[in-house]
């Protein structure tokens, strides 16, 4: 039964179609009772939230690689990817225009995944207990949406990737690695 909720839940996000996401509509598709779908997630908020996350890890499940410029290179490569698939920049965009709260839902619970290679750096000593961390996400999540969603420019996903880290690595005093650091701008200048 989960399963099948799951399905329908991951089809209709999927074809971007907001006003189709409804209790009723969810639970005649996959053969439930409405009953069903409160019963197990509350409300539709939370069936979302569970099927988004399913979704993201299955496309961005990240690695330890034992280093932290290249956890965030291969991290920020499926991030890119991800957004930038159909299925990611529907999900995005939907959260974006009608549901920012499942927005800020969504992010508290990928921060955990998002946050490991820092960690991971920290435990192994290669990176400062009191590194700033979180503005190196922030900084990194913020240019990265903006890059792949609002930019409007088509871009290399490797140069991107490479440059997000940097910036990332600079930010909590790591060392970027010579041997990939970008030589191309992917920053977006306005001309005159």
């Amino acid at each position: 039964m989960t399963q099948r909720v799951h399905n329908v839940m991951r089809q209709l996000l999927i074809d971007g179609d907001r006003s189709a996401i409804n209790v009723s509509n969810v639970a005649e598709r996959a053969d439930v009772a409405p009953s069903t779908i409160y019963r197990r997630w509350g409300d539709l908020t939370n069936l979302e939230l569970e099927v988004a996350l399913e979704i993201a890890e299955s496309q961005m499940p990240g690695v330890d690689t034992g280093s932290l410029p290249t956890d965030l290179l291969v991290f920020t490569r499926q991030a890119i990817a991800f957004i930038g698939s159909p299925t990611g920049n529907v999900l995005i965009r939907g959260w974006l225009t009608t549901d920012p709260e499942g927005l800020r839902n969504y992010w508290a619970r990928r921060w955990i995944d998002v946050r490991a290679p820092f960690d991971r750096a920290i435990d192994r000593g290669e990176l400062a207990a009191d590194a700033p961390v979180i503005e190196a996400l922030e900084n990194h999540s913020g240019s990265l949406y903006f890059k792949v969603l609002f930019s409007g420019k088509t871009l290399d996903p490797e140069d991107a990737a490479r440059s997000l880290v940097e910036v990332a690595l600079r930010t909590v005093g790591h060392p970027v690695p010579d041997a990939w650091r970008s030589t191309k701008s992917t920053v977006h200048r306005p001309t005159a």
